[in-house]
């Protein structure tokens, strides 16, 4: 599984900037991505199941705009039968970025952001045709980062897709 990481986090810092302006425009939602993350914790290393449960990452492609990916992400809502998803919104806002595409070829579209925090980097990968997505976050640092430990993460979603042109 740290090989199947370290092999995708190697593939997007290296991959080939190949953006395509023929791809159509839509809106992708995927739904409560899940998945695992693997944190150094004092001398080892551990494996832990993670993911968003009750949320629903939607991401924007447009073709005027074909090296970036606009992408909103909302917190995890684990108790949905005591709290709605729109309070959980008002306590922890949807988080909206734009990635950068770094790759892009039939069907499969390749995103990088390190536009928050410079300790973390996101990627997006999203399977048009077979509606499923692959989104990994890498954390470096431990001062400006949310769980102060290096770790990594990598979760799978399924998704609708909107074209909209």
């Amino acid at each position: 599984m740290r090989l199947l990481v370290s092999i995708i986090m190697l593939g997007s810092l290296f991959a080939p900037a190949t953006v395509h302006a023929s791809l159509q425009s839509f809106v992708m939602q995927c739904f409560e991505p899940s998945g695992f993350r693997i944190e150094a914790e004092e001398d080892k290393f551990s494996e832990h199941r993670d993911g968003y449960r009750n949320s629903n990452p939607t991401f924007y492609y447009s073709s005027d705009k074909p090296e970036s990916l606009g992408e909103i992400w909302q917190a995890a809502n684990p108790f949905p039968n005591d709290i709605s998803r729109s309070e959980v919104d008002n306590l922890v806002p949807p988080t909206v970025s734009e990635s950068q595409i770094i790759f892009q070829k039939e069907g499969v579209l390749h995103a990088l952001d390190v536009s928050g925090s410079s300790s973390e980097s996101y990627t997006t990968t999203l399977y048009l045709a077979e509606k499923k997505a692959v989104f990994t976050r890498v954390q470096v640092e431990l001062t400006d980062s949310f769980t102060h430990r290096p770790m990594v993460s990598a979760y799978a979603a399924d998704c609708e897709i909107q074209w909209l042109e």
